[in-house]
């Protein structure tokens, strides 16, 4: 009897457990889908209203000007952390950067650079493409370039899973529905401009992944933004009067770009330049919709 008793609760015992790692198997990928929209969510959301306040930054001088102020208010925001964090990890991170950096200057300077550049042509090339396409248009034309894009890239590397290309076919899908119904609004020089400032966009954040990788999250971003913070501070230096025409409210903007910059790196480090640049970008156009609402 006492046989047929541990026999039973054997038994019992194992079929709880392979019920348990079904659940598991279940529940573990649902998990990995949640952090995944919720770390890309809060990156749009933070760029959706960064870009929101830089706009009205950008109505006192011009877009890109307001580029370089914004950035000098998020380095601002960064030396601030900086010095707010323990001198054991400056000392060590210190070190590893400085290691680096003798085996390989010159791509180490390349990939500093190069995020710099590339956010100011960003910029030149998305304020020229709503003045050739409305930016009705623009929007898919922009999501539409990023993830044929990031599609390429991430071929060329051979990372590419099959969850990533459902998501990048969905995506490719949705914009090419919303350009059908607007097709009359194209041109073939505002196609051109929407994919240069796309594949400005995607080399800025594939070097800010490399240069993060070769230093730490919080360095990547705060080299990049001493490049162009420093041509902020340097515009200021020969138009002094901006300080008296930029609202306050209005900085608010470059604190949340340094924040989404910070997200950025973390989220393409962890998911890939595909998954995270589709996700993101139609994530910020929910939230720039939302935020022009009200």
């Amino acid at each position: 009897m006492s046989y047929i008793s541990v026999n039973t609760i054997a038994n019992l015992s194992l079929e709880a457990k392979t019920k348990e790692r079904r659940l598991l198997s279940v529940l573990i990928p649902i998990r990995g889908v949640f952090e995944k929209i919720i770390l890309t969510s809060a990156c749009a959301f933070l760029l959706a209203n960064s870009r929101f306040f830089n706009e009205q930054l950008s109505r006192t001088s011009s877009p890109l000007i307001a580029t370089f102020l914004s950035h000098a208010i998020g380095l601002v925001f960064l030396i601030s952390l900086a010095m707010l964090s323990s001198q054991h990890s400056k000392n060590k991170n210190r070190m590893a950067i400085e290691s680096r950096l003798r085996k390989n200057p010159r791509r180490f300077g390349a990939l500093v650079l190069l995020p710099a550049i590339c956010s100011v042509a960003v910029v030149f090339f998305a304020n020229a493409t709503t003045v050739e396409v409305r930016t009705s248009a623009a929007i898919p034309l922009f999501l539409l370039f990023i993830v044929l894009f990031s599609l390429v890239i991430e071929a060329i590397c051979r990372v590419l899973t099959r969850e990533r290309v459902t998501l990048a076919g969905i995506s490719l899908f949705v914009s090419l529905a919303f350009l059908a119904v607007q097709q009359n609004l194209l041109t073939s020089k505002g196609i051109c401009l929407a994919a240069a400032a796309a594949l400005s966009l995607i080399v800025s954040r594939s070097a800010l992944r490399a240069l993060s990788e070769a230093t730490t999250p919080f360095t990547s971003c705060l080299l990049v933004h001493g490049v162009l913070g420093s041509i902020g501070f340097l515009v200021l230096g020969f138009r002094p009067d901006l300080l008296h025409q930029i609202p306050l409210w209005s900085c608010i903007g470059g604190v949340l770009g340094a924040g989404f910059q910070l997200l950025l790196v973390v989220t393409l480090r962890c998911y890939g330049d595909l998954l995270s640049n589709t996700l993101i970008q139609t994530e910020q156009i929910l939230f720039g919709y939302v935020t022009s609402f009200y």
